[in-house]
């Protein structure tokens, strides 16, 4: 049987001109206790860093081991607001696009997400002042 959890980002794009920051990564897996709430939100200057990184065996909150290690996948979308508040991703829509695939617990993956309004290639692009939701559908076998 399936079941599904669900949590979220949503990160404001800030007008401000700074400094680019690297923020710490952020594991995305629904049993990090910054997604405690289900959600986590916050501000980011333009021209910042942020690393997603999927779930892993060796870095978990939780023990695994390998046994159990293929239990769960989680894919990151970067998804509009009605997908967000719906919790679908509608894929129909250009604004929602897979950021990140995690199909192996064994493996280590992650993406940077580079908080930029111009990207040379087929990359996220962000506009300041704006805010921009991230959803993950994780399916529990």
């Amino acid at each position: 049987m399936e079941g599904f959890y669900l949590f979220l980002l949503l990160v404001e794009l800030s007008s401000l001109v700074g400094g680019a920051v690297v923020y710490p990564s952020l594991q995305w897996n629904f049993k990090n206790p910054q997604f405690q709430e289900g959600k986590l939100h916050f501000s980011v200057l333009p021209g910042s860093k942020l690393n997603l990184i999927c779930p892993h065996v060796a870095v978990s909150f939780v023990e695994m081991d390998d046994t159990d290690s293929m239990l769960y996948f989680e894919n990151v979308w970067r998804v509009d607001n009605t997908s967000y508040q719906t919790c679908e991703v509608n894929t129909t829509v250009a604004e929602n696009k897979m950021v990140l695939k995690c199909a192996d617990p064994r493996k280590i993956q992650f993406t940077t997400v580079v908080f930029q309004r111009f990207s040379a290639v087929n990359s996220l692009v962000f506009e300041p002042g704006s805010t921009y939701y991230f959803i993950c559908k994780c399916v529990m076998f």
